[in-house]
């Protein structure tokens, strides 16, 4: 099964966080739809030190994809790296990085942050 993994850093998003999260698992939900029963999906929020309510927030999501990986501060790239090490990845797998920026309005203006193991795209 390919899998894409979804990697978000965070720090101090706990306003945010309700705006943003539910869109980017209406694209996974999108995405899992294209690829059917051949692609497992999961979003990672990265979170970088977060001295707000960014945990309690992320505790309120309760869908299965969602996973909170709690990191020492040391800034976005630092987030972004901790959540791209959290995977396992073997000589065989393909590694894609991509990018994705939501506004304060929780749009989205870039379509993809993270990683995507074993995922060949059509």
């Amino acid at each position: 099964m390919r899998k894409l993994f979804l990697v978000v850093p965070c720090y101090n998003e706990a306003a945010m966080l309700p705006l943003s999260v539910p869109r980017m698992l209406e694209v996974l939900d999108d995405v899992e739809s294209e690829y059917g029963n051949e692609l497992e999906t999961s979003l990672i929020l990265a979170d970088d030190g977060s001295t707000d309510d960014t945990l309690k927030v992320v505790g309120t999501f309760k869908d299965r994809r969602g996973r909170h990986l709690p990191l020492a501060h040391s800034g976005q790239q630092g987030a972004l790296l901790g959540g791209l090490e959290f995977f396992p990845i073997r000589g065989s797998e393909t590694l894609r990085l991509h990018l994705v920026y939501f506004n304060r309005e929780g749009a989205l203006n870039c379509v993809f942050a993270g990683l995507g193991l074993n995922l060949d795209l059509k």
